[in-house]
């Protein structure tokens, strides 16, 4: 498990910094605040199927934990490398919910400040610690991470 722990912890930030978003919306619009947060859900398994659930270790060993169980709720894909609708159904989904908050959160400073801190914590987090040490060859973050920060891993 304590090769997981990067994992859940870049999971938690990330969620963390979506929730400042919707705690920040909701004191101006309760209504705009539940919108957020269904586009969170509808994002979060729009990104599980485009990218999780085409992976071939996601239920044995995902280093996010989570995500790799929850994808098997979803209509099986074959494994095989990735494609340009995968990246898609990854980059719009993540665009959209770090642009949608921006437009409450600019009126706030420390609200602005946590919400890019804690996303940029989990992302680094990924980048540095997940991807590099990741089973899945299909993932374009595992090889070039890999050879970028000098780490190799005997398969």
């Amino acid at each position: 498990m304590r090769d997981k722990v990067h994992g859940v912890m870049s999971l938690g930030l990330i969620i963390s910094g979506l929730c400042i978003a919707v705690a920040y919306i909701s004191l101006h619009s309760i209504a705009a605040a539940a919108l957020y947060l269904g586009i969170i859900l509808i994002s979060a398994v729009i990104i599980l199927y485009a990218y999780c659930s085409k992976c071939p270790i996601r239920f044995t060993g995902c280093r996010h934990v989570f995500p790799g169980r929850v994808s098997g709720l979803l209509p099986p894909r074959t494994i095989k490398p990735y494609g340009a609708l995968d990246y898609i159904g990854v980059a719009v989904p993540v665009t959209v919910l770090m642009a949608i908050p921006q437009y409450w959160l600019i009126r706030s400073a420390p609200a602005l400040i946590l919400f890019w801190t804690l996303i940029m914590l989990g992302a680094v987090d990924i980048v540095l610690y997940v991807c590099p040490a990741c089973g899945n060859e299909h993932c374009p973050m595992r090889g070039p991470r890999r050879k970028f920060m000098g780490k190799t891993r005997s398969t």
